[in-house]
């Protein structure tokens, strides 16, 4: 009984036994049966210069169809060019939009709209091709508009003017600042007034002070004073008036008819 047996593409027949093997054939082209002449100076200025590789493809096929035929030029369809390079049409056309603008390959179309190719061997006419990135139309201009709005918004050491700085010190002057001894005496005042001798909430006892001062810019000294004496007259509000936090909470959104929540810190 005979068996096959295919072992890393090696075909093995088994008759009896006796074992027989068949090597797959392998390409083996030759110039016999065709071949592209082209001179040894076009082909090391070609490996002299930077070519993407879907214009390469579409070199490769250009070359084919016209040197491989002892011709100079030749009408190829896109569809040729798709089956060749196995490329999707919008890719063949960016490719022969690439070796024309390389001056490489000269594209023209005759009376009746039908597009030849030629190769120019003429290679100290050809462009190479910009190592800079080429953007896209569309996304410049939104790159553009991009920095611009950056611009706008981010000041640098060199665009930042006399007009830019003073305009920003005159924006600060409108601002109330404090400084350490208007909160001392805050603090002080606060303490005697409660009878303490220190906040239990002592790491933002010195923020919440400024925000006090601020405060009695705002509503006055006098209410200040009398809302105080209301938190400290309640048996309930005056145990947590050792903490300044709660303290300002409840002089800032005093209500006089309700009963003051209990804050939780």
């Amino acid at each position: 009984m005979n068996k096959h047996l295919t072992l890393a593409g090696v075909d093995y027949f088994c008759e009896g036994k006796v074992l027989v093997y068949n090597l797959k054939t392998m390409a083996s082209p030759q110039k016999e049966n065709g071949y592209t002449s082209i001179a040894n100076e076009t082909m090391e200025a070609l490996a002299g210069i930077r070519i993407s590789g879907e214009a390469r493809q579409c070199l490769d096929i250009i070359l084919r169809k016209t040197y491989g035929f002892n011709k100079t030029k030749d009408r190829i369809s896109l569809s040729q060019f798709c089956l060749l390079s196995k490329m999707i049409k919008p890719n063949v056309c960016r490719g022969l939009l690439k070796l024309k603008g390389m001056n490489i390959v000269i594209i023209k179309k005759d009376n009746q709209n039908i597009t030849s190719y030629r190769f120019n061997k003429d290679f100290d006419t050809w462009k190479p091709l910009s190592k800079k990135i080429t953007v896209i139309k569309k996304d410049n201009q939104r790159y553009q508009k991009r920095q611009s709005a950056l611009s706008k918004k981010i000041h640098t050491k060199e665009t930042i003017t006399k007009e830019t700085i003073t305009k920003e010190i005159s924006s600060k002057k409108g601002k109330q600042t404090f400084g350490n001894e208007d909160v001392n005496k805050m603090l002080t005042a606060l303490k005697e007034k409660i009878g303490i001798e220190a906040f239990v909430d002592s790491r933002i006892e010195r923020n919440m002070a400024k925000h006090c001062v601020n405060l009695i810019g705002k509503i006055g000294k006098e209410l200040f004073v009398a809302r105080l004496d209301t938190l400290l007259g309640n048996s309930f509000t005056a145990q947590h008036c050792n903490k300044i936090k709660f303290v300002y909470n409840n002089i800032k959104g005093f209500k006089a008819k309700k009963k003051l929540k209990k804050l939780i810190f």
